[in-house]
């Protein structure tokens, strides 16, 4: 559940992995265009309260609003309608040098694609080690399955390795969002 005292009430999306790295879960919410962090609003959980996890990485990153980012990801008054979505969460790391020819290729799309999909992307501000998390969604598992086939043998597939150190791909469900 989001916390009470969330900045965006409603915006947010919970995404489960299914094959790819080594995360169970991926939470996504929106803090709105200016975040503050105030250490004195901190409250700790009690040392009873129960461990929810072996490991997070937590990382602030920039992005498309809200609205472009609901609709690019199903969500919304009429997210029913996408409950089915799949969803590939990728994280890049740029290779010294190379983090604008990484950024171009990542926002060029694949215009030729029979396959509509929802694409948003991150941009890391501070946390975690990746530079961008590229978020696509597949209407269905049989959308996401013809996409990997017609991007096989693309051109450019290769070309985008020149530019990154390293990339980790998971597909995923989501488990929770709100209609807002």
């Amino acid at each position: 559940k989001q916390d009470p005292k969330a900045p965006m009430p409603g915006h947010y999306l919970v995404l489960r992995h299914q094959d790819g790295d080594d995360w169970d879960y991926l939470v996504i919410e929106h803090l709105g265009k200016k975040f503050t962090i105030d250490p004195a609003e901190y409250t700790p959980p009690p040392a009873s309260a129960p461990v929810a996890g072996a490991w997070h990485a937590d990382t602030f990153a920039a992005g498309p609003n809200w609205d472009i980012f609901a609709k690019e990801m199903g969500l919304g008054a009429d997210s029913s309608k996408t409950a089915h979505s799949v969803y590939v969460a990728a994280t890049w790391r740029a290779a010294p040098g190379h983090r604008q020819e990484l950024l171009k290729m990542l926002t060029a799309g694949n215009a030729g694609s029979k396959v509509q999909t929802g694409s948003v992307l991150l941009r890391h501000m501070e946390g975690s080690p990746w530079n961008f998390l590229a978020l696509d969604r597949f209407n269905s598992w049989q959308d996401y399955a013809t996409s990997e086939a017609e991007t096989q043998d693309a051109p450019g597939w290769y070309q985008i390795r020149d530019h990154a150190v390293w990339h980790h791909d998971t597909i995923t469900t989501r488990v929770a969002t709100t209609d807002k």
